[in-house]
């Protein structure tokens, strides 16, 4: 479950912006670079594969996924300087976009700086266009918006605004389920942005006898859980399910406790 919370926000995250101008040669060389960038970060190089991306934005300078890819890149290098330096050369028209503040937000973030991160959220969230549900996709797409909306202060908003969605009688369960995820990680927002919405690394292991009647509880009391059915603890001959650190207040509320 928390792969899927990853994947879908980094789907949803970002629509790229279209220059009327670009040829379609520009477009598909930037694709291929892309693609190469791709490639050599599966391969482990690294320093290549900026170089591609690099390529990529000179081809398609306001295509914001491949500014977004490499921005990550220096991120995950803990470079903040040069994300920051990117983000200054992007073009004028991104640089008024809830993109530019959102990302900018999120290197400010990494860097523990919560009070200014937010901040450049707030701005973002002003930018951005509040999703109309007239139909399923539009649905799908809620939880960016949500998601956005949470970490710039408005909480309880985006929580009224998910719960809503659920509620809603013409959609399908599937997607219910989906958007059941998400509301529950907002419920449970701490105020430290987008930290609080994608980061697992810090889980409490639950042990149990009956692991369908534990999955049933947290289920009802809207806390994500991973595991479960087919993961022993050896050291308790029990199941087990993982909860993120964050819903420790929800499980104590249930009077559950961790595996000993």
């Amino acid at each position: 479950m928390n792969k899927f919370i990853r994947l879908i926000f980094l789907l949803l995250i970002f629509t790229s912006c279209k220059d009327n101008l670009i040829s379609d040669f520009d477009i598909a060389k930037a694709v291929e670079f892309n693609n190469q960038a791709v490639e050599f970060l599966m391969n482990g190089e690294r320093e290549k594969a900026k170089e591609s991306y690099r390529h990529a934005i000179e081809m398609d300078k306001n295509n914001v996924n491949y500014h977004y890819a490499l921005i990550g890149l220096y991120n995950q290098e803990k470079n903040y300087k040069r994300s920051f330096e990117l983000l200054d050369k992007m073009p004028i028209e991104l640089r008024k976009t809830a993109f530019y503040f959102s990302t900018k937000g999120q290197v400010f973030e990494l860097q523990n700086k919560i009070d200014i991160a937010i901040e450049n959220y707030k701005k973002a969230y002003q930018l951005t266009k509040e999703v109309k549900l007239n139909g399923e996709e539009d649905v799908l797409n809620l939880p960016n918006f949500a998601m956005l909306e949470t970490v710039s202060g408005n909480k309880t908003k985006a929580l009224k605004r998910m719960n809503s969605a659920i509620d809603l009688k013409w959609i399908s369960q599937s997607t219910i389920k989906k958007l059941e995820i998400f509301r529950n990680e907002i419920e449970f927002y701490q105020g430290n942005g987008y930290k609080d919405l994608t980061d697992f690394s810090k889980e409490i292991k639950i042990c149990t006898n009956n692991p369908d009647s534990l999955i049933a509880l947290l289920t009802l009391n809207h806390i994500n859980f991973s595991g479960g059915r087919n993961r022993t603890d050896k050291a308790n001959q029990q199941v087990y399910v993982t909860v993120g650190e964050k819903y420790r207040s929800g499980i104590e509320k249930l009077e559950i406790y961790t595996c000993k």
